[in-house]
């Protein structure tokens, strides 16, 4: 259920023929506004979206956000700034959070609709537009684009490491690339490839020229479909996603891509069935691997009330790999649709987001705590629409265990939120 839908519903809610008066109605949204504040225990919102006219901090932060060494927060908005999204700083001044915009697209041949970023050791930012670059194959103004921000006396100097063309080498990059010790990045398209099925493609960089190579391009069949999540890639080089269609039942894979001595060969690790014990349609989130191998993701339907998972797939043996559901969602108070993956402490706990849902139905903030194999989920914080709505980006940690995210949506002008939670 998108934002546009949960107005619909408070509307309905409002002009109900329940017979309670609109004093009654008043405090009614009132008093669950309390308890979805209650609920939220030590969360706080360090940044609100303007959105208004002159503002130029742009709108929609959906890709989350992430640290850099001096521990200032980096993330991106889908939109705004000149109109097509900006990539922004929030510092740390005297207790107060400071934005700063660093990149606006100006045009959508520019890009448009940046999400995840990752940075390199050089301190240098890279991301990909899902539309944007200029390809007359696609809408909004391109078939999307990989870019590279690198800072030089405080000004940062974008530059398009490719723009996509819709045809074989794919289009739309919805989320974010990694790199691997080289330098080079992987990421995979939503549609585009041989078969229009959506590629895992790889940019190898030598000096300062990239070439782009499909390293697989999905059929949408067994194979998969459709990649909205992004990449890991492990210490041998292999990488690992995720399809939101495709496979045995057409509820989307886990795949591996590795290279072997006859290029790059993918293999589907698990085949989402749907069903009351199996999740449903992975989204956007990448998955994690532990150190001992294990992959973790979520999916945004499937489990025993359909409201979605959090799996792991473990591997004992080569050529067996075993799925284990560790949290089924049920819903309302409990969160449901979680539609981004979790990312894992210290300690093996897991955290992540639900995008709908909770004490304030906007939204949550989950942790699992695994205690001798058994795992126990805790919402840390309900979104309420007033502290954030619909959580799609990623979540990070910060050096003492706090968690930092971004809610695309909500707060005083429903144009998304950075927010910070003390477990």
């Amino acid at each position: 259920m998108g934002r546009y839908s949960l107005r619909l519903a408070r509307l309905a809610l409002r002009e109900s023929k329940s017979g309670l008066t609109t004093v009654a109605v008043s405090l009614l949204l009132i008093l669950l506004m309390t308890i979805a504040a209650s609920a939220a225990g030590k969360g706080k919102v360090l940044y609100s979206f303007c959105a208004l006219p002159g503002c130029s901090d742009g709108s929609y932060p959906e890709g989350g956000v992430i640290f850099d060494a001096a521990r200032n927060l980096y993330g991106t908005t889908n939109v705004g700034g000149a109109g097509y999204g900006t990539v922004f700083t929030l510092t740390l001044d005297s207790g107060k959070w400071i934005l700063k915009t660093i990149y606006t697209f100006t045009t959508a041949e520019d890009g448009f609709g940046p999400t995840n970023l990752v940075f390199d050791n050089q301190g240098n930012l890279y991301g990909t537009t899902g539309y944007g670059g200029g390809s007359l194959m696609c809408s909004n103004g391109g078939c999307g684009t990989v870019f590279q921000l690198v800072p030089v006396n405080g000004v940062w100097t974008k530059n398009t490491l490719y723009a996509f063309t819709g045809g074989a080498d794919g289009s739309v990059p919805l989320t974010g690339v990694v790199l691997d010790n080289a330098g080079n990045l992987y990421g995979t398209t939503w549609e585009g490839g041989t078969n229009g099925a959506g590629t895992v493609f790889e940019l190898v960089r030598s000096g300062n020229v990239w070439t782009e190579v499909v390293l697989h391009s999905f059929t949408g069949g067994i194979d998969g479909g459709t990649p909205l999540s992004g990449l890991v890639l492990d210490n041998r080089g292999h990488l690992y996603g995720t399809t939101s269609r495709g496979g045995s039942a057409n509820f989307g894979t886990v795949f591996e891509v590795a290279p072997t001595q006859n290029g790059w060969r993918e293999r589907v690790l698990h085949s989402f069935t749907g069903s009351v014990s199996d999740g449903a349609v992975p989204w956007a989130g990448s998955l994690i691997l532990d150190r001992a191998g294990n992959l973790y993701g979520t999916t945004s339907g499937g489990g025993t009330s359909n409201f979605g998972t959090v799996f792991q797939l473990s591997r004992p043996q080569p050529g067996v790999v075993i799925e284990t559901i560790l949290c089924n969602f049920l819903g309302g108070n409990d969160g449901s649709a979680p539609y981004t993956g979790v990312i894992i402490d210290s300690a093996g706990n897991l955290y992540g987001t639900t995008s709908v849902g909770g004490i304030g139905l906007n939204g949550t903030v989950f942790t699992l705590t695994n205690v001798g194999g058994l795992w126990t989920k805790k919402v840390l914080y309900s979104f309420n629409a007033t502290n954030g709505s619909e959580p799609f980006g990623n979540l990070v940690f910060d050096r003492v265990g706090h968690v930092y995210g971004a809610a695309a949506s909500g707060g005083p002008h429903d144009t998304g939120v950075v927010f910070e939670i003390a477990p």
